[in-house]
C-alpha cells in the first residue's frame, strides 16, 4: 500500500475516532477497481491504489464519490442526500483525502 493511502487511513482514524471503521453509522472509504470492491486487506496485498478508480467515502450514509482521480484532481459526486449537521465533516473529509491524494504521481502507478 502507498505511503501516501497509510497517511490518509490514519488520519481520517485520528480525526475521527469514533466513526472511523464503523461501516455505513460511521465513516469508511471504499476503493473500487474494474466494478470489483477492494478492501483495506486487499490494499495491503499490493492491489494498486486510484488511477482509474473510484473512491467511495461514506460518512454516516451520506457517500461522495471521486471518480478517477489523477495527480491534479478527478471528478467528485455525491450520490445519496446529505444533512446539514454532516456537511462540515464530510468537508473535513474531502480535505483530508485531497491532501494525501495530490501526494500520489498517478501516472506512476501500474496494475
Amino acid at each position: 500500500m502507498s505511503n501516501e493511502i497509510e497517511k490518509l487511513y490514519k488520519e481520517l482514524e485520528e480525526t475521527f475516532p469514533d466513526d472511523w471503521g464503523k461501516g455505513l453509522n460511521g465513516l469508511e472509504i471504499e476503493i473500487i477497481d474494474d466494478a470489483t470492491s477492494i478492501d483495506e486487506l486487499a490494499i495491503e496485498d499490493g492491489y494498486i491504489e486510484f488511477k482509474d478508480k473510484i473512491m467511495n467515502i461514506n460518512y454516516k450514509g451520506n457517500i461522495v464519490s471521486i471518480e478517477s482521480p489523477w495527480k491534479y484532481g478527478g471528478f467528485i459526486e455525491p450520490k445519496t442526500f446529505w444533512y446539514w449537521e454532516d456537511l462540515e465533516k464530510i468537508g473535513k473529509i474531502l480535505e483530508i483525502v485531497s491532501k494525501h491524494a495530490k501526494k500520489i504521481d498517478f501516472s506512476e502507478i501500474e496494475e
